[in-house]
């Protein structure tokens, strides 16, 4: 069996019981005849009593897990919406002021849109997590096997994890309600609205809710034993059917980022190391190709953590489109069409100068056979020489670059990626090894969310900022596995060279058509400072541009000089059409309110949470 679709129509099968129980539950607690809710009703919806035996108990999980493909998560739009505000997305000039164009800059409305939805299906994502958890946890001994029972409490929990972790990033800190019990009443509704905390608080709830996970849930390879109340229990693998459901690995990865985030330093590097050298070692590898970490072929791969599985079965319908669960967008992104534009899509969204830049000043690595087309690292001949590294030739199309992107050649002095922002596109988990975008306007590529070269960074990050120049070594060791795959020059050679680091020149901002010198690297110490700085600054963002749910606005966001970073950015005149100012009213906004990033509460729950 297709262990993707195998999953997906469980899902899918399962998802009915649990959709239909949830809807009944939302419907009875938006009455708002108080009286009546107070009262017992024999008729109400009851999540205790819908979870009887495992199959049950199984729907609630997979409700969960289909949440995480809602639009305002990582299903329909969620791509573009959360990828257009980081430094590697910008509105084409032909629609400066549309949708795409308000992200880039950071112009959000309260009242709705992007905003509104993102929080209101994180928290029903999280919603479906308490149902889950209340209704297993009550469930007699017998019913179902203990160690069944806390794996499933485990991926419950997991993913309520992840829904806080997504919310505690995407919106302005300290203004979150913290929501663990299921309401059924509208009275409890309100109450939980009010609930606010701090992210201290959050994050609290965040990391309790990871070490459960951690605690139960099966490594991606081989079998665990894990020890409750002085009985063991053996928990297995998951098997191909079930592939892509949450592991050991996840909750670990997770918990270090979230350790990582609050500078709990120590804390991220033990767990990060739990993967790279400890219990995990072996679990996950990097997969030789970069481009298999963004296609269809290359899904649930080695070096896959944590994905979102996405399907074209069930096909979309008229009429439906972007709405609902089943037969809907929802299984689906939109990232596709989004990205390309002329090749069966709508280009609302291309890469941006600042991207595409600095993808043609990493340098590639003149003795890795990876860069040569016959592997032959001594066939010199310019034809077989690849240029710009993997990475490069896998997120991004550009004139002249050489490499594949739909039916087009861009060979030097052949077709030329004209009338776009930077006249390059985004080649990141589309279908560009095809010669256009099937005809109907969906995607069914998995959304990368954890993946190991991710942890590798975060563990060269959470290392530096640890032990200082004391973790150097270590921390130089996995930030060049990373670019090895890649295809570039180590970290040392990197240091040890004078560059360009943006080929643009600096903008004067003084006199018309006055410019100063590119943005020039001269050699630099390989201490933990400069490595850091070349982590936020370069890798990260070359090797996360375009994935995870906006990883690179995540990581412009957790920046101690998100600000000036912009505005160095913004004072770049870039080569291509001499465009100087790309991220202005991005630099302006974050000047006035360092938290302009963020996503503010909606204005409709600011109004619930205060209410009487």
């Amino acid at each position: 069996m297709d262990y993707k679709l195998g999953f997906k129509k469980m899902i899918m099968k399962k998802l009915k019981l649990i959709t239909l129980t949830i809807a009944c539950i939302t419907s009875f607690y938006s009455c708002d005849e108080t009286e009546f809710l107070t009262a017992e009703n024999i008729n109400s919806p009851d999540a205790n009593k819908f979870v009887v035996d495992r199959n049950t108990a199984e729907s609630t999980i997979f409700g969960i897990y289909s949440g995480l493909q809602f639009n305002g998560v990582c299903g329909g739009t969620a791509a573009n919406t959360f990828e257009a505000m980081s430094v590697t997305s910008k509105a084409p000039h032909y629609d400066l002021n549309g949708g795409t164009g308000a992200l880039n800059s950071l112009t959000f409305s309260s009242d709705g849109g992007v905003v509104l939805n993102s929080f209101r299906d994180l928290y029903q994502l999280i919603d479906r997590s308490n149902v889950s958890i209340s209704s297993i946890e009550v469930l007699e001994p017998g019913i179902i096997r203990e160690d069944i029972k806390l794996t499933l409490l485990g991926e419950a929990r997991f993913l309520r994890a992840l829904g806080y972790f997504w919310l505690v990033n995407t919106y302005e800190p300290g203004k979150l309600p913290l929501i663990t019990e299921p309401a059924t009443t509208l009275t409890s509704t309100q109450d939980n609205a009010r609930n606010i905390k701090t992210t201290a608080e959050i994050y609290a709830q965040i990391e309790e809710d990871l070490l459960y996970a951690q605690k139960y849930l099966p490594y991606n390879t081989g079998d665990r034993t894990i020890n409750e109340e002085g009985t063991e229990y053996i928990v297995r693998e998951w098997t191909e059917t079930y592939k892509g459901r949450a592991t050991w690995g996840a909750a670990t990865a997770y918990l270090g980022k979230a350790y990582l985030y609050q500078g709990m330093n120590d804390k991220a590097v033990t767990e990060f190391q739990k993967i790279v050298a400890g219990e995990g070692s072996g679990q996950y590898a990097l997969v030789d190709n970069f481009g298999d970490n963004s296609n269809i072929d290359g899904e649930w791969n080695q070096e896959s953590i944590f994905e979102v599985g996405f399907s074209q079965q069930p096909q979309v319908t008229a009429g439906n489109f972007g709405g609902g669960e089943g037969s809907t967008l929802n299984e689906t992104t939109t990232r596709g069409y989004l990205f390309n534009w002329q090749k069966g899509g709508w280009g609302i969204t291309h890469s941006s100068n600042f991207i595409t830049e600095l993808f043609k000043s990493d340098i590639v690595d003149e003795n890795n056979p990876k860069n040569y087309k016959d592997g032959d690292i001594n066939n010199k001949a310019p034809e077989n020489f690849a240029g710009f590294s993997t990475r490069c030739n896998a997120t991004i199309a550009f004139t002249a670059d050489g490499a594949q992107y739909y039916d087009l050649d861009l060979t030097p002095g052949a077709d030329v990626l004209g009338w776009t922002t930077s006249q390059s596109r985004i080649k990141k988990f589309t279908n560009w090894n095809l010669d256009r975008e099937p005809a109907q306007a969906v995607s069914e590529i998995n959304e990368r969310l954890m993946r190991l070269a991710d942890v590798y960074l975060m563990y060269a990050e959470a290392l530096l900022k640890d032990r200082g120049d004391a973790g150097v070594a270590e921390a130089v060791e996995y930030i060049n596995r990373v670019r090895s795959r890649a295809g570039v020059i180590d970290l040392e050679t990197l240091f040890g060279t004078d560059r360009t680091y943006l080929a643009g020149p600096r903008n004067s901002n003084a006199v018309t058509n006055t410019t100063l010198p590119g943005v020039i690297l001269g050699t630099r110490a390989l201490n933990a400072q400069n490595i850091l700085t070349h982590l936020y600054n370069e890798e990260r963002i070359l090797e996360f541009a375009f994935e995870g749910r906006g990883i690179t606005w995540q990581d412009t966001n957790r920046r101690s000089d998100t600000g000036d970073w912009i505005n160095f950015l913004n004072d770049i005149e870039y080569n291509t059409n001499g465009i100087v100012g790309e991220f202005d009213e991005a630099a302006k906004k974050l000047a006035a309110n360092p938290q302009a990033g963020y996503f503010p509460i909606p204005a409709i729950e600011v109004l619930g949470s205060s209410s009487n």
